[in-house]
């Protein structure tokens, strides 16, 4: 009996597995199938906050239903933001089928925890959340929320910024962000003209700050900025990227010039230009440099203006130079009617060309035939002479002259007839300084009138000499300078080995200082001094008075062995080319064996005008009264007096 219950009951259970079991075949064969099935209900688990009657609602299922239904219902209420998880499954109840929708809710937002982050404020993070507090986390709008944050981080430049959410059970956000890599270190890459050393060193204040675009931007400014200060105005940063520890590297175009145009000279070869320039093609281009070169091309006196400008070249980092020059006239052939102070009126004709042909070459002709002077002068001067940076000057003069000159309070008359060989060669020693070597020669006679007997100084015979020289000069213009100065020695040995009838050293020192007040005021300075030993001839004496010396007093006015002149010109700018100055000057002279007293000085005030008159260079004009008798003189020469 026991054996037969068991049996029975045996084959129950077997049975009623074999419906089950049938049921869930028949069951998922529908889904699968697509085929419809009508439901008598739906069961809601696992909701805590909404309620059952709002997510059968949400779901708007009908009572028929295929898996197509049932996913899009499904996909509905997952649309909400506010479950994590959903699941449906089919119960079966007899003959009847039972829809369960097993449901995962986030949970109620309580706060936001924010971690990691250095650069951009907490507070200005949260913000961009805009979930309620007390309200069940809708995961939609949270991911809406953590979209802004990551806009935010690009828009600050944050491009390795990322971050990862994690939500717990009692409704705490917290936000992990990782805002990139810091700077750690720099490699530089391109840079010739200055050292990574200087460049780590200009950075170091980047270090340990995140890595971001506009950081790159920042840095690599300051790059651009740091060689702009040293000079370097044409640098770019070409590429600017970090590696994942930090270390930025930088790849540098500092500017160099791959090629150098000249442009606007018509007459002027181009390496008459070029060789003036310490500026190359392959140099980096910078400021001081070529603010000299442009300063050397103008004081050439062939152009009126002189600028440079640059742009880029094919090769990235790399620029065309181009410098731009107005030509100015430098040839003349005149003829007419000129006065100096020193000899009156004359009859001057010329030619004159200080850029014979384009080639810089200066040659120059000229016939004087006044009413007490004539002569004829030839001067030429080959620049760069013998394939080196030296310039070679030739001076010859012919001259015939009837001369008057004060020596000791009395006026005497005489004739002169002189015959001068020059020959100078001038060439540069370092930045600014300049080295001359040179022969002079003077065959001179002179000759009394009046049967008056010459004082001893006036001397005929030949003088032969050596001169050597040195001169630093920082002017900006040579001629007509407003800033820099200008240091000169020279000496003149005559006589001995070199022949002639005169043995003597004569030294000159000539110091000027440039100081501008203004844009267009100038406060100029010289002081000069002479000194002569042995038997000067007497066109080697010293003169004090006149023009080039003591305005104010005559003429050549006194004759010595030693000079003191100091003379102090303040000069407007009035309009281009034409300039108002007043003068103090200062001087006196002795001959060898008086004493030397150097505040024992004439003086010379006056007023003056200087006009530009291209190619003739600087006329000056010169009005001034001196202690030795206070009456008005007038000059006239070109060029400044210093």
């Amino acid at each position: 009996m026991i054996k037969e219950r068991r049996a029975k009951l045996t084959r129950k259970i077997i049975l009623i597995l074999a419906l089950l079991i049938f049921f869930c075949i028949i069951f998922n064969s529908y889904v699968l199938s697509g085929e419809k099935i009508k439901i008598s209900g739906i069961e809601i688990q696992g909701n805590r906050n909404i309620p059952k009657e709002e997510i059968i609602k949400i779901l708007d299922l009908p009572e028929e239903i295929d898996e197509d239904i049932v996913r899009s219902g499904l996909q509905r209420l997952l649309n909400t933001g506010y479950f994590s998880n959903i699941d449906a499954s089919m119960k079966v109840d007899g003959s009847k089928y039972i829809l369960v929708i097993s449901v995962s809710e986030a949970p109620v937002f309580k706060e936001i925890k924010v971690v990691g982050n250095k650069d951009i404020d907490t507070a200005e993070i949260v913000n961009l959340i805009s979930l309620k507090s007390g309200t069940t986390i809708n995961l939609i709008t949270l991911n809406q929320d953590l979209g802004k944050i990551a806009e935010l981080y690009k828009s600050r430049g944050y491009i390795g910024a990322n971050f990862q959410v994690n939500i717990t059970e009692d409704g705490i956000i917290v936000i992990n962000i990782n805002e990139g890599p810091t700077v750690s270190g720099f490699i530089f890459k391109g840079n010739t003209v200055i050292k990574s050393e200087d460049l780590d060193k200009e950075l170091e204040k980047y270090r340990g700050k995140t890595l971001n675009t506009n950081l790159l931007k920042d840095m690599a400014l300051n790059i651009q900025e740091f060689y702009n200060k040293k000079g370097y105005p044409a640098c770019v940063i070409l590429n600017a990227y970090s590696d994942t520890n930090g270390v930025v590297t930088f790849e540098i175009g500092e500017g160099k010039i791959a090629k150098i145009v000249i442009d606007g000279n018509k007459k002027t070869k181009d390496y008459v230009i070029l060789r003036e320039m310490e500026t190359k093609a392959g140099d980096v281009l910078n400021t001081t440099k070529i603010q000299k070169d442009l300063q050397k091309i103008f004081n050439l006196g062939y152009f009126s203006d002189v600028n440079a400008d640059i742009k880029s070249a094919e090769t990235p980092g790399e620029i065309i130079l181009t410098v731009r020059v107005v030509e100015q006239l430098t040839g003349q052939a005149n003829g007419g009617i000129a006065y100096s102070t020193a000899e009156g009126f004359s009859i001057i004709l010329g030619i004159k060309d200080s850029n014979l042909l384009g080639t810089g070459r200066d040659l120059g002709l000229y016939l004087n035939i006044g009413v007490t002077a004539r002569d004829i002068t030839l001067n030429y001067t080959e620049p760069y002479a013998f394939g080196t940076t030296g310039t070679l000057s030739t001076y010859l003069v012919w001259r015939k002259a009837d001369n008057t000159d004060i020596i000791e309070n009395t006026s005497i008359n005489y004739s002169e007839d002189r015959k001068t060989l020059e020959l100078t060669l001038t060439k540069p020693i370092d930045i600014n300084l300049k080295g001359t070597i040179g022969f002079s020669y003077n065959d001179i006679t002179y000759q009394a009138k009046e049967d008056v007997t010459l004082p001893e100084m006036i001397k005929s015979g030949i003088s032969s000499a050596l001169v050597l020289g040195v001169a630093k000069d920082t002017r900006d213009v040579i001629l007509n300078p407003m800033k820099g100065d200008y240091y000169s020695l020279n000496i003149k040995q005559g006589g001995g080995i070199f022949g002639g009838d005169f043995n003597f050293t004569r030294l000159n020192i000539d110091l000027r200082w440039y100081f501008p007040t203004s844009d267009k005021d100038t406060l100029a300075l010289n002081c000069t001094l002479g000194l002569g030993f042995g038997e000067l001839p007497y066109i080697e004496k010293f003169s004090v008075g006149g023009v080039n010396s003591v305005r104010g007093l005559p003429e050549n006015w006194k004759k010595s062995d030693y000079l003191e002149l100091i003379s102090l010109e303040y000069r407007n700018k009035i309009q281009d080319n034409v300039f108002g100055v007043i003068f103090l000057d200062l001087g006196n002279g002795w001959k060898s064996g008086e004493t030397i007293n150097l505040t024992d000085l004439y003086t010379g005030i006056g007023l003056g005008l200087r006009i530009m008159v291209p190619p003739m260079g600087l006329l000056r004009l010169d009005y001034g009264w001196g202690s030795y008798d206070w009456q008005g003189r007038f000059y006239f020469s070109v060029g400044q007096k210093f």
